[in-house]
């Protein structure tokens, strides 16, 4: 996702984004918990201005979670 990628051309590790806002993602996502600002979801990316190279996250597995 384009909004990840400004971070990777500084950064000379590899990283792990999570912590979502549940505003950037998906109604699917399962929401926190204990936060539920915030979505299971994360994101592996690679320096040098390469990206995003793998992602996930929990999917809502109820209709209720779904239909909200």
């Amino acid at each position: 996702m384009e909004s990840r990628t400004p971070f990777s051309p500084s950064i000379w590790n590899p990283f792990w984004n999570t912590d979502y806002p549940a505003t950037a993602h998906e109604f699917y996502y399962l929401r926190d918990p204990e936060y539920s600002e915030y979505v299971g979801s994360m994101d592996l990316i690679l320096p040098e201005g390469f990206g995003e190279i793998s992602s996930g996250g929990e999917r809502e597995h109820t209709v209720e979670g779904v239909t909200q």
